[in-house]
């Protein structure tokens, strides 16, 4: 049989407006999940795929940081991320948390220094979850 070129299957996407956060998100094997930190992503204005640093502390107000940390728990769990540190992207729309990516694994580049300079601690080497 001879490979379709074109189809009219398609797949339709909506381009999520807002800023960008990530979250790293831990797993124990006790089952428990901690959203431990948010960044602010800052992205290029002419283009907004080019991502130029994060902030820490992100911004978010009592009640965004419980929304996000919800939203980054079910989303690993919904992955089936059981064990370790996850990095998960997504943007603030006005309807809440769009998910952009998830690396199972800890964030890389200077996000984990950034982290350890704003926060005094080692995302490698200080994650404790209550598992009592």
């Amino acid at each position: 049989r001879e490979r379709e070129e074109v189809t009219y299957r398609f797949v339709l996407e909506e381009v999520a407006q807002g800023p960008m956060y990530s979250a790293e998100v831990a797993a124990s094997v006790h089952g428990e999940r901690a959203a431990l930190v948010f960044l602010r992503r800052k992205r290029a204005r002419h283009n907004p795929v080019l991502e130029m640093g994060s902030t820490i502390p992100c911004g978010f107000d009592a009640a965004q940081f419980e929304r996000a940390g919800d939203y980054v728990k079910r989303v690993t769990a919904a992955l089936g991320l059981d064990l370790g540190l996850f990095h998960v992207e997504f943007i603030w729309t006005a309807d809440g948390p769009r998910l952009i990516e998830v690396n199972p694994r800890a964030a890389g580049g200077a996000i984990p220094d950034l982290v350890r300079a704003a926060t005094g601690v080692n995302l490698f080497l200080e994650i404790e979850l209550d598992h009592g």
